[in-house]
């Protein structure tokens, strides 16, 4: 399974829409209905923002894990295999 690995460059590119996005609405030039949209779009930006920050606070982890538990088939299937003589 690939997992895509984010990196801060997500996060700032990620928090540069917020900010934009905040900087249009205190603007207040657009209609009630695009400011409930722009609302809207700005709370999935903010928990997708959450979803890359736990990414890249736990995936170092899972790489860890993964890596050991790799090593570890490795070893029981080396353990497994002793040849006859």
């Amino acid at each position: 399974m690939t997992v895509k690995e984010y990196t801060l460059t997500d996060v700032s590119d990620n928090l540069d829409g917020l900010h934009n996005m905040a900087m249009f609405i205190n603007s207040g030039a657009y209609t009630e209905e695009i400011g409930d949209k722009i609302l809207h779009h700005m709370l999935d930006k903010i928990e997708e923002l959450q979803g890359v920050v736990s990414f890249m606070r736990l995936y170092p982890q899972l790489k860890a894990d993964q890596a050991m538990n790799s090593a570890h088939y490795y070893v029981l299937c080396s353990i497994s295999y002793i040849p006859d003589y």
